[in-house]
């Protein structure tokens, strides 16, 4: 959460409008709670139908879920898992001329964008990274977002309902790779004790 609080802040330095989201997954959701309390018009551009079915009944009614493409946006944020290019080609097809382009993930070290650097300078779009949290203008990115999570919502329940102990990590990992349709949406871990 302390992650996308801080991307909402001080990677979307621009005027609020409507902010793309690429990802389904915790950062991309927390990403998409912040935005929206932020006041952005956000959407969500989430693949995957079990994900997407899961967030429908959680999320704010102020963001909306795509499974296709993202409408054109002010500013997109790539919060995928970062395996390959393809998110951040979406994000920048889906920024307006002038844009923001603010990626979220760590990608894979051999991933290499495959859209010609021209192409992104020439439409005037930022492109900028944003994967930490911080100290900055009278803000505490980390104590802020345990305010997020304590003043909760629905949303709060799918990410915490399912705890496995320490000492079972394997099974945690292995429901998370389970492609049943009700698997985890993120496993939370406990103390063994």
């Amino acid at each position: 959460m302390a992650v996308a609080l801080h991307g909402v802040r001080c990677g979307l330095r621009v005027p609020m409008g409507r902010l793309g989201i690429i990802g389904g997954g915790v950062l991309a959701v927390c990403t998409a709670i912040c935005a929206a309390e932020a006041g952005w018009d956000v959407h969500m551009l989430v693949r995957e139908p079990s994900r997407s079915h899961q967030l429908r009944y959680v999320l704010d009614r102020h963001v909306t879920l795509h499974s296709t493409e993202l409408p054109a946006c002010d500013a997109v944020v790539d919060a995928a898992s970062g395996h390959s290019d393809a998110p951040i080609r979406q994000a920048l097809k889906a920024v307006r001329d002038g844009g923001t382009v603010l990626v979220q993930n760590a990608y894979a070290p051999r991933v290499v964008l495959s859209v010609p650097l021209r192409d992104v300078f020439r439409r005037s779009i930022t492109l900028r990274g944003s994967f930490s949290y911080c100290r900055a203008d009278g803000h505490d990115d980390f104590r802020d977002a345990i305010d997020v999570i304590a003043k909760g919502g629905d949303w709060v329940a799918l990410m915490t309902r399912d705890r496995f102990p320490l000492g079972e990590l394997p099974q945690g990992l292995a429901a998370l790779n389970n492609e049943a349709r009700h698997r985890p949406f993120k496993v939370l871990l406990t103390s063994d004790t």
